[in-house]
């Protein structure tokens, strides 16, 4: 899945509604079963996630909030925040995420670079031509083409890129892997781009299927949960 993810400190739970948070020592949740289906899980207002991202040139701290779990019959409104290298500059925006697969499908985000303000607007879509993600289980595969579009406003300068790839996804196994908020049982799911390999995701129904750890290997980049916390 894309990068992204953490949350305001401030969230009230009434009703006593249950929550899960990060920083555990012990693994989280109940036990997965490599012959067990598991389906998503709704996202809901208030969920929230906090990643680490750790590339060649960059540390990036992603914080996503969702704000409205019925912004439409198809998609969830989240606020996002990135802090790059310690807050030497941050970019702010929201984004859109589809109901059924739990995929990015726009973005707006602004930023200010050398002193220039830049907006970048991002509109995706996924046809799925083998399967779709949920539910999930090892030995499942899917494939989906994948259409990104993207706006970038430099000061008054304006740019458009488009670009359309195909992206395979295997789950392979389930291991146990332990990050900054804990220690999860998670799916391990192969991600090949037009044929060839290029990254690992390790994904838990803990989190609600947002990413636990992820390595690119094409970028040679890290992604690792921080914190989180969500409702049932």
């Amino acid at each position: 899945m894309n990068k992204i993810i953490s949350l305001s400190p401030l969230i009230v739970l009434l009703f006593l509604i249950p929550f899960f948070s990060g920083c555990s020592s012990n693994i989280l949740g109940p036990k997965l079963s490599s012959s067990k289906s598991y389906d998503r899980y709704d996202l809901k207002i208030g969920d929230t996630w906090d990643a680490k991202v750790i590339s060649e040139d960059s540390i990036e701290r992603i914080i996503a909030t969702v704000t409205d779990d019925k912004t439409s019959s198809n998609s969830y409104l989240t606020k996002l925040d990135i802090h790059i290298n310690d807050f030497d500059r941050v970019i702010t925006g929201h984004g859109k995420i589809d109901k059924e697969n739990l995929e990015l499908i726009e973005l707006d985000a602004t930023f200010v670079k050398d002193g220039i303000p830049i907006r970048i607007t991002q509109k995706n879509e996924y046809i799925y031509t083998d399967n779709t993600r949920f539910p999930i289980k090892v030995g499942k595969k899917w494939e989906v083409l994948v259409t990104e579009t993207k706006r970038i406003m430099e000061g008054n300068e304006v740019s458009k890129e488009s670009s359309t790839k195909k992206i395979r996804y295997e789950v392979s196994s389930i291991d146990t892997i332990t990050v900054e908020a804990g220690t999860f049982q998670c799916f391990k799911i192969n991600v090949y781009e037009d044929d060839k390999f290029v990254s690992v995701y390790w994904q838990s129904p803990e989190t609600k299927f947002i990413s636990v750890k992820e390595v690119n290997y094409e970028k040679n980049e890290s992604h690792e949960l921080q914190n989180y916390k969500v409702r049932w």
